[in-house]
């Protein structure tokens, strides 16, 4: 053999080991990889088993509560269930659907005797039922707030687990002269009712109709 065709023989078999060291590195490259993917998608199978696991923990720690929140259409004062309303703390009423609670049930110097204060609310018992009175307002000319409302509520919400009640009705509460938001209002009373066993039932009122 020619020197020339050793030194070519000599430089194909370097190029062919270049080349297979080239591909051994990428071929080295690519199972690396692919080991990495496994192993982020082993982590991620492990997190959302731990994630369900936890949830599935959360989910038997915490008791089930039979509370419910129920809007129709028809007369309030129909419902045989204990009742609440809004008021403002001078114990006015005397617009709104106020004006009914105090024809229908009376009883203003005895809420007047429990000295009202903005944020509570004062109550009356009619046989085996509470009327209660929100305190959201100091004057019957103010108006209330998403705060006053929400203290209100809360401490009603005491009142009622204290003393068994699990059913009430309400009329659409700070949302007719009160200028409240309805659906702010409702996101609300059930936010602070969700871990109760209390059922809610809104009336609305039927809508006169138009001649």
């Amino acid at each position: 053999m020619s020197e020339k065709k050793k030194r070519e023989a000599i430089q194909e078999e370097k190029q062919e080991k270049r080349l297979k060291k080239k591909q051994e590195k990428k071929n080295n490259q690519k199972l690396k990889k692919q080991k990495k993917q496994e192993i982020k998608r082993k982590e991620k199978e492990r997190e959302e088993k731990d994630e369900k696991r936890q949830k599935s923990n959360e989910n038997k720690d915490s008791p089930k509560t039979k509370f419910e929140f129920i809007e129709i259409t028809g007369d309030l004062f129909t419902s045989t269930e204990s009742l609440a309303h809004c008021v403002s703390a001078d114990l006015s009423l005397s617009k709104g659907i106020a004006t009914i609670f105090k024809k229908k049930f009376g009883g203003i110097e005895e809420m007047r005797l429990q000295n009202p204060q903005v944020g509570d609310f004062c109550h009356l018992k009619q046989d085996d039922r509470f009327i209660i009175a929100l305190v959201t307002k100091q004057r019957y000319f103010h108006k209330p707030t998403y705060e006053t409302l929400s203290s209100s509520l809360e401490k009603m919400k005491d009142f009622l687990i204290k003393n068994s009640v699990t059913r009430l009705s309400i009329p659409k509460i700070a949302s007719g002269l009160d200028r409240l938001n309805w659906n702010t209002v409702s996101s609300i009373i059930k936010d602070i009712f969700k871990d109760t066993d209390i059922v809610i039932t809104v009336y609305h009122f039927p809508q006169k109709k138009k001649f």
